[in-house]
């Protein structure tokens, strides 16, 4: 029931019409990581040196090469000329946005970076859409857009996630890695989970729990 309402108010709040629901937004960006693996041979990932550690460390296991650039000491958002630098130094593929506490980067550097095939990742995980469609279509323009409810967000719910897009590939990348998942048999699952369980301590507390 919860499920339907919100993806009526994001559906008539935002122009985009995917809508993918996950317990945790390390999830989906682990799935964007498979992504970004799948579509580029050679990605890098920009991305600010204040963004939190957990898409470093995924991106990191997914041997993503990322690289961190400083951010506007008034908006906490990424410099546009640094952006600007990087992408014609860099081989850039991803571009990481994250918007905090209402600050949203500007329209002018998506028009810069459009038709770059770069994907565009916009965070929300430190602020929230406006009520008004008017202004999300201002400021909404990644190719993905990712809300997060989890511990210490603004919306504080302990946990849950949503992926925005309106790409035809990401949506059926996500969809396959939903059907595969649901294949696995329990045993095949524990395998899964032993593995992932194991690599998350050996990141975060130098040893096995399982």
């Amino acid at each position: 029931m919860y499920k339907s309402k919100i993806k009526n108010f994001l559906n008539n709040k935002t122009s985009y019409k995917s809508i993918n629901f996950s317990g945790r937004t390390n999830s989906h960006i682990w799935q964007l990581g498979l992504f970004i693996k799948k579509k580029y041979e050679k990605p890098v990932v920009l991305m600010p040196s204040t963004l939190c550690v957990s898409p470093a460390i995924i991106f990191t296991n997914l041997k993503i090469k990322i690289i961190y650039i400083d951010v506007d000491i008034r908006t906490g958002l990424m410099k546009e000329n640094l952006i600007k630098k990087n992408i014609k130094n860099n081989n850039i593929s991803v571009i990481f946005f994250a918007n905090l506490f209402g600050n949203c980067s500007n329209n002018k550097i998506y028009n810069f970076l459009k038709n770059k095939n770069i994907l565009i990742i916009q965070d929300l995980a430190q602020t929230f859409i406006s009520y008004d469609k008017k202004v999300n279509d201002k400021i909404l323009f990644g190719d993905v857009i990712l809300l997060s409810f989890g511990y210490s967000k603004i919306f504080d719910l302990g946990s849950g996630s949503i992926l925005l897009t309106n790409s035809n590939e990401i949506k059926k990348f996500l969809n396959h890695i939903k059907v595969t998942h649901k294949k696995l048999n329990l045993n095949q699952k524990a395998i899964y989970y032993k593995k992932y369980l194991n690599w998350y301590n050996s990141v975060f507390q130098k040893k096995k729990i399982i």
